[in-house]
């Protein structure tokens, strides 16, 4: 049985529903933990997983693990190497560029979500 009596199924589908993959997977996991063969809950989940993937993330992601993937691929894209600690890390943005390829986008875009991920930590 789920430990918190208000996590029920239905909350999860309402909170999918709402837009928060991220709490509903949380509840259809632990709902999945108590009775594997639940199948409605194996369908939330599946469908947290494909919103969360189709918006570039993952379920159960930490922060820091996010921060982390963001570098690596900045670090592939401007050829540099990837930092050791990802706390540590400030990114500043450069001068904006009257015509931005397509590259240059990718790469403000990466900047953006790690000073965003940096920034509510």
């Amino acid at each position: 049985m789920v430990d918190d009596v208000l996590e029920t199924q239905t909350l999860a589908w309402v909170y999918l529903e709402q837009g928060h993959p991220e709490r509903a997977a949380g509840i259809f996991e632990r709902l999945l933990g108590a009775d594997r063969d639940n199948e409605s809950a194996a369908r939330g989940l599946a469908s947290c997983r494909d919103l969360l993937r189709a918006r570039g993330r993952e379920v159960g992601m930490a922060q820091g693990k996010r921060i982390a993937v963001l570098q690596q691929m900045l670090a592939r894209l401007t050829g540099t190497r990837v930092p050791v600690d990802a706390a540590k890390i400030s990114v500043r943005a450069g001068a904006v560029p009257e015509r931005i390829d397509p590259r240059e986008k990718k790469l403000r875009l990466l900047r953006l979500m790690l000073d965003r991920l940096n920034g509510s930590s």
